[in-house]
């Protein structure tokens, strides 16, 4: 199957996701998919393109309070790539 979703921080503080994240039911545009804990988010708001449901490009936001949102919705059995990284808060 595809990669379990996961997020770890390099030793020059990046914090790097992968995985793919499925829903049955759909996720609303604006809706939080996952948040990171302290330590592991953003100092600014992040915006970045991933693949979702097959192909399309997707955008997520990650705050800086770790969570995590879908831009625009995700269908019925649509799926979420989101390996992207952005530079922890120091």
């Amino acid at each position: 199957g595809y990669a379990v979703a996961a997020y770890y921080k390099d030793s020059l503080m990046r914090v790097w996701s992968k995985g793919v994240l499925s829903t049955a039911a759909g996720v609303a545009a604006g809706a939080t998919v996952m948040t990171f804990p302290a330590g592991y988010r953003p100092k600014e708001i992040q915006r970045k393109a991933v693949e979702g449901n097959g192909a399309t490009v997707q955008f997520v936001s990650i705050s800086p309070t770790g969570v995590c949102t879908v831009e625009v919705l995700i269908g019925a059995a649509g799926s979420l790539d989101i390996d992207f990284s952005f530079l922890a808060e120091q």
